[in-house]
């Protein structure tokens, strides 16, 4: 839920529009108080889900609704 709310509150996504990837995997942990190595499990899960599609450079949303659902589930 953590992560989702940093996603949504960062990078203010709307679905289908890319966002350029600008906090490193390190930062985001730091910021949910995780390590990176889970914050790029959980964003592969996303991904894996259809939440968000990501690679090196962006993210796109894909689906700002169910993100919105697991941020509100902490």
């Amino acid at each position: 839920g953590r992560l989702a709310r940093l996603l949504l509150d960062h990078y203010q996504p709307e679905n289908g529009q890319s966002a350029p990837r600008n906090l490193t995997l390190d930062q985001m942990a730091e910021t949910v108080g995780t390590t990176r190595e889970l914050v790029s499990r959980i964003l592969h899960r996303f991904a894996d889900d259809g939440l968000i599609r990501v690679n090196r450079m962006e993210f796109i949303f894909t689906d700002r609704n169910k993100l919105e659902e697991l941020a509100g589930q902490e």
